[in-house]
């Protein structure tokens, strides 16, 4: 179908079938053009499998876009309907029931956007995922020429390791082997906590290490100040509830506290004796 045509024909929405007119509005974000070229590996596979140059990327969670935004016509309809004539029979029941249902499927997509292979992401970095897509788009003669190509919107590669590629070259099922997803989670979960082990030294030793060495009352307080609100704010990005994140924040200002009032006394005990040599 030529696209061009389609939106320029400023499609009507149609309550009793919105679909052409929900089309209309996501039709853009349906396949997208992968940003960026794979390695000499993976262009080799590829090459060897006759897998055309052009990579796609389509994604399911735009699909249930469209069905909440399908339904959502269907009970605005039968809201003004009911509003400006009760007596009218509307079957809304069913239409809401299922909204429900597609907003916690929704949800559902949004928690398998964090997997390291998102099953609701079809992409030319994963092999089979690209001859599906290559084999569909050549039987529907579809951005075959460099400028259907380029005229796809942009989108950057896959989330990954810090080390590995985006690119695949081995075929592997959708979501990943459980071996692989299973090695992957405790490495990331020790990867977090190695994180977490790091900034509560660091958290306790640089304050700890200036105040030793600049021993006055204002390097002490300004240092603690700092150090507290920095803290506040890392624990607020990682945790969720704001009860832990207090409590984990008075706890550290408890220490810091502490440190400071013995630097300070520790101070003034210097300076007592100083003045009693003179």
């Amino acid at each position: 179908m030529n696209t061009e045509h389609f939106l320029g024909a400023q499609v009507p929405l149609d309550f009793k079938d919105p679909k052409p007119w929900v089309l209309s509005r996501h039709i853009y974000n349906l396949v997208r053009r992968v940003e960026g070229d794979p390695d000499k590996k993976a262009q080799y596979v590829r090459k060897q499998s006759g897998i055309a140059t052009c990579r796609l990327r389509m994604s399911f969670a735009e699909l249930q876009s469209m069905r909440l935004r399908e339904l959502q016509c269907k009970l605005v309809k039968s809201m003004v309907d009911m509003s400006v004539d009760p007596r009218t029979p509307v079957a809304w029941e069913a239409d809401l029931k299922e909204y429900i249902q597609a907003v916690r499927d929704f949800d559902f997509i949004v928690q398998c956007s964090q997997r390291a292979n998102d099953p609701f992401e079809v992409s030319a970095e994963r092999v089979t995922d690209d001859e599906i897509m290559q084999r569909a788009a050549w039987i529907r003669n579809a951005w075959q020429t460099p400028e259907e190509y380029q005229n796809l919107a942009p989108t950057s590669p896959l989330r990954t390791g810090f080390w590995s590629s985006s690119w695949h070259s081995e075929r592997r099922p959708i979501g990943g082997t459980r071996r692989e997803n299973t090695q992957r989670s405790w490495y990331t979960a020790f990867a977090h906590r190695l994180l977490f082990s790091a900034y509560g030294g660091a958290f306790l030793l640089v304050p700890m290490w200036i105040m030793v060495l600049h021993n006055t009352r204002d390097t002490c307080l300004i240092t603690t100040t700092a150090s507290v609100v920095v803290f506040g704010f890392v624990l607020a990005w990682e945790m969720e509830k704001a009860p832990e994140v207090l409590a984990a924040t008075l706890a550290y200002a408890a220490v810091l506290v502490v440190f400071v009032g013995l630097a300070i006394e520790e101070g003034a005990s210097e300076g007592a004796s100083r003045f009693s040599v003179r």
